[in-house]
């Protein structure tokens, strides 16, 4: 969550649903200070980005950890850590100018060593990494250049690269945190963003402290400085009805995975605004194992493709807040005209490609 978004709410609920993903709250207020209490549905099994492979991880650390460059809302990639970065013409490589004026949570400069440590930790065979491997896939190693120049390596070309040093599971942490405090990493990483981890309960919450040296103007941020909360608590609440009613008291001020039954209900809570943002990424999806009959056989897959009625299982399961998704992304991310077209709902015409 951005520093910039204050703790005492007038209005708490974002969810947010495109075809049937939900995301978490946002929250906005006039003065500075206090506390935020956001419920999510699960305990994340770490909080060490590298190793994770939940998106609960990536939403408690957001602010705890930082990246390279960071992506925009209009989909383009801006400095963050590194100021600049020049791709090699061969597609095997990037060069990033970092920052100068970074230091981790413990005190520790961020430099090009600090890069370089982060990114073959995740490819040492040693370490079990979540989704972080996959985005370094082909990598060849890094080279420091100088104190703050880095040259990233891959053994063919990468195009995606730079979009995963934009993502959370390529987020930097403090070498000298990891190399000192071994498996604490799990519960506390040492980031350079806004926030600090405080403490973990385990089966119950996290708690985040504002980081007081923290005088940069993140790319997400409307201003520049620390953040204005005082401290934000993530409590793990797996119950839908539960994390619902801790908002309704004022327990929490935002929660995670609304159930879509309960939308209705702070609709007409004028103490409360529903944001619905369109969702990136890969939307709810029915997979099918295409190496066994029947769906072995393509007519059968566009059949079943024509015989779902999309539109009724959103006003239906999902109370009419979600979107179609015409590709195995989301609409937000993927909005091809030619897509929405493919496969209308037709049930005759599911029975005559099965004829």
């Amino acid at each position: 969550m951005p520093p910039s978004y204050p703790s005492r709410l007038a209005l708490v609920v974002a969810c947010v649903l495109a075809l049937l993903g939900i995301t978490a709250p946002t929250a906005h207020a006039q003065n500075a200070g206090g506390t935020l209490v956001i419920a999510l549905d699960q305990e994340p099994p770490t909080l060490d980005p590298h190793a994770s492979p939940s998106a609960v991880t990536f939403q408690i650390i957001a602010s705890v950890t930082e990246n390279l460059v960071y992506r925009g809302l209009d989909g383009k990639l801006v400095p963050w850590l590194a100021e600049s970065w020049t791709s090699a013409r061969d597609g095997r490589s990037v060069t990033f100018k970092l920052r100068r004026d970074v230091k981790f949570h413990d005190g520790t400069p961020f430099n090009a060593e600090a890069v370089k440590f982060n990114f073959d930790r995740i490819v040492d065979p040693k370490f079990k990494a979540g989704g972080s491997r996959s985005a370094l896939a082909g990598y060849a190693g890094s080279k420091v250049l100088d104190e703050f120049t880095v040259q990233v390596s891959f053994e063919t070309p990468y195009a995606p690269f730079l979009a995963y040093a934009a993502g959370g599971t390529l987020s930097i942490v403090s070498p000298k945190a990891v190399r000192e405090t071994g498996d604490q990493v799990h519960t506390r990483p040492v980031g350079s963003g806004p926030f600090m981890v405080k403490e973990y309960v385990a089966k119950d919450h996290t708690t985040m402290a504002r980081n007081p040296a923290y005088t940069r103007k993140a790319p997400w941020s409307d201003r520049a400085g620390g953040a204005l909360l005082d401290t934000v608590v993530w409590k793990f609440v797996p119950e839908a009805g539960t994390r619902v009613t801790t908002l309704e008291s004022g327990e929490t001020q935002g929660v995670y995975l609304v159930p879509a039954q309960s939308l209705p209900r702070f609709e007409k809570n004028t103490a409360m605004r529903v944001d619905k943002i369109p969702y990136p990424g890969a939307p709810r999806i029915w997979l099918l194992n295409t190496t066994r009959p029947p769906v072995d056989d393509v007519k059968v897959r566009r059949a079943v493709n024509h015989a779902v009625d999309k539109e009724a299982l959103l006003a239906t399961v999902y109370k009419g807040i979600g979107l179609k998704a015409f590709a195995p992304l989301t609409a937000a991310m993927l909005d091809e005209p030619t897509l929405r077209q493919a496969y209308p709902f037709d049930p005759a015409k599911a029975q005559a490609i099965l004829a």
